[in-house]
């Protein structure tokens, strides 16, 4: 059965740039939330299972986000209430919660990126710039690895802290989290000099064809980005069919795939 994650990776690439860049710059509360479910099925798809910490963790960003804006910012003509003879609006409320679907959203469509473009994939992208490459490369990975350091030190100084307010203990913890980076940045360097990393001739040995259907879902794709760059009025409906591409896709195989063992 074919996979959408074996496009061209340069056809991949376009297509998650089209949509990380209305999820990341475009501040529409519609288009926002349909880019966060769109990337949730995705990712679900990816996974075969429903990813249920990111579904924790996007809701938990969007409801800290609009919470903080409406207490901050008390600009606006509707008002809910006041606390403290200041106002808390609609208006806010919405500003928030847009600014929360919208970071929600970009780092899901980030976690199918990062599952879809491989490291041979990045490494075939960026063979003419193999520095850029690696560099990419190591930000994918090390963005979720620093992650998970940092949760992991946080739990353990909530354990062992004694007499520390909370301002201490978010410093002791972002020191430790910088000294491992730091660290880690190092004996990274060491490793990849000593592999020749730093010598100018590498080899790349991948090959990736470019297939009929890569062009077709090429132009799907900068055809349904320009038209949603170009008629906002349309906008929401070019990107939610730009969007499910991927899951319209796995359908398409998987009714092949009941056909083809209903026949035998």
């Amino acid at each position: 059965m074919r996979k959408f994650e074996n496009f061209n990776p340069y056809v991949l690439l376009v297509f998650f740039m089209c949509n990380l860049l209305p999820a990341m710059f475009l501040m529409e509360i519609k288009l926002n939330l349909l880019l966060l479910i769109s990337g949730i099925i995705y990712i679900w798809v990816l996974k075969g299972k429903a990813d249920f910490k990111i579904l924790g963790n996007s809701f938990v960003i969007t409801i800290l986000i609009t919470f903080v804006n409406m207490l901050v910012s008390h600009n606006g003509s509707h008002v809910f209430f006041y606390i403290n003879n200041r106002a808390v609006t609609y208006e806010s409320m919405r500003y928030g919660m847009t600014t929360g679907l919208m970071l929600s959203g970009a780092f899901v469509w980030f976690s199918c990126m990062d599952i879809v473009i491989t490291g041979e994939k990045i490494q075939y992208i960026f063979r003419k710039m193999p520095k850029a490459g690696i560099i990419f490369s190591m930000i994918l990975r090390f963005l979720p690895m620093y992650m998970r350091k940092y949760e992991r030190m946080k739990m353990i100084n909530d354990i062992n802290k004694s007499g520390r307010n909370s301002k201490d203990n978010a410093v002791f913890v972002f020191s430790g989290v910088t000294s491992y980076a730091m660290e880690s940045s190092m004996e990274t360097a060491d490793i990849m000099e000593s592999n020749g990393f730093t010598q100018s001739s590498q080899i790349f040995c991948g090959s990736y064809r470019f297939r009929l259907r890569d062009c077709i879902l090429l132009i799907i794709t900068i055809l349904m980005a320009a038209g949603g760059l170009l008629l906002p009025g349309a906008r929401l409906v070019f990107m939610a069919f730009m969007s499910f591409i991927p899951i319209f896709y796995r359908g398409k195989e998987n009714v092949k795939l009941w056909i083809y063992n209903m026949k035998r």
